[in-house]
């Protein structure tokens, strides 16, 4: 059985995949970061919140026992945040601040879940910024990245 760090753990794709990952018999232990707190309850669950996500890289490495899969949904909407800079603070930087802590930790998996239709290209900036994101990640080194 395997303990897994998921990012984003309130939005609607975050939360179908919690349920699915409490589900599976494959995963004893499950922890999440967030803003805010999940209305989910579960033995599998640990959440590590922290309003402030500029220290949830050195949660990420405080971790024990260290997970050996960690799980990006982490994204938000400049309607929520405000401006297109604030965004991409959270779907490119804090994402890629967290992929190397994981990996400096000892994380070997890292699976990103992105967006259709994601062009570097795009006038769209938040399929832009995920598009841009996919180099970056797959640079840093895990043994095995997928994008999804």
């Amino acid at each position: 059985m395997a303990t897994l760090l998921r990012l984003g753990s309130t939005g609607l794709v975050g939360s179908i995949i919690l349920n699915s990952l409490l589900s599976s018999a494959a995963v004893s232990s499950l922890y999440t970061t967030a803003h805010r707190g999940s209305q989910v309850l579960h033995t599998k669950l640990a959440p590590v919140i922290k309003a402030d996500s500029s220290k949830w890289a050195e949660k990420v490495a405080a971790i024990l026992p260290t997970p050996s899969l960690i799980i990006s949904v982490l994204g938000t909407s400049k309607v929520q945040v405000g401006r297109i800079e604030n965004q991409r603070k959270i779907d490119f930087d804090l994402n890629l601040a967290v992929a190397k802590a994981a990996k400096a930790v000892g994380i070997k998996v890292f699976v990103l879940i992105s967006a259709a239709g994601i062009s570097t290209t795009s006038h769209f900036a938040y399929v832009k910024i995920k598009a841009e994101f996919e180099e970056p990640i797959k640079k840093v080194g895990f043994e095995k990245t997928g994008v999804h």
